[in-house]
């Protein structure tokens, strides 16, 4: 009996021991300014983490790193062309690629226009498409939705003579809309690999004195209005050019 209390407790002992160990705290990146704005678990444990980054093709890339749950890095690209491209959002994707949503200033028919593309397991480009008009577009999120296809939120200024609205966009598996809509089109980004290494940091974690705060606030019925810009069959309705 002594014997399993103390077997017990070595065993609870080394788990804590582990559980303890087990974090770790390391940074990515050269000289210049990184950063990153999404990062997500993937299925095999490890990590999938996306930002901006001035290592690639032009004024600021994509820059996609996939990590090992350690934080080693498994393999890591840059995506982007010749002006300023900018990363918002990334999911795994049911096949166990990704899928990225942000903006770009190298592609499309506009001041900026959303930039959407899928990436294979080991950061190969399945495809790449814009999607914009004449002014200033951006995606800021991305999910899969349960039939494969793909729903896009994000601002548009291209459709508003005032300032930006949400802009919501279903798109397909491959990234199509309707075949005669002018707010698609396509790109063709600069893949490069980088030889980042990590380094290890040694921030160390704080505990914080914020406390929630019950506000006033109230909810509000709006006067929202569904602008339609492209649907079945691909015919523009209500299109506003500033």
């Amino acid at each position: 009996m002594k014997k399993s209390i103390l077997t017990g407790m070595f065993v609870l002992t080394f788990t804590s021991f582990m559980a303890l160990h087990a974090q770790w705290a390391r940074t990515y990146g050269a000289n210049l300014d990184d950063s990153a704005n999404a990062i997500l678990q993937t299925s095999d444990g490890g990590y999938i983490v996306t930002g901006l980054t001035f290592l690639g093709a032009g004024e600021g890339d994509f820059w996609v790193l996939k990590l090992f749950s350690t934080g080693d890095i498994e393999w890591q690209k840059t995506y982007g062309g010749s002006y300023s491209d900018r990363p918002r959002c990334i999911q795994q994707t049911t096949e166990g690629g990704f899928i990225i949503a942000g903006k770009t200033h190298s592609f499309g028919g506009g001041e900026a226009d959303c930039w959407v593309f899928e990436l294979s397991v080991d950061g190969e480009i399945e495809w790449q498409k814009t999607y914009g008009e004449t002014d200033f577009d951006d995606a800021h999120t991305i999910q899969q939705t349960a039939d494969g296809d793909y729903i896009v939120a994000g601002s548009t200024r291209s459709f508003n003579v005032l300032q930006s609205d949400f802009l919501i966009l279903m798109i397909s598996s491959n990234g199509e809309i309707a075949d005669d809509c002018g707010f698609i089109r396509s790109s063709s980004a600069n893949v490069t690999d980088t030889f980042i290494l990590p380094t290890k940091t040694d921030a160390i974690p704080r505990d914080t004195n914020v406390n929630p705060q019950n506000s006033n606030t109230s909810p509000y019925d709006t006067t929202a209005i569904e602008n339609l810009i492209c649907g079945r069959g691909g015919k523009k309705k209500g299109m506003k050019r500033r």
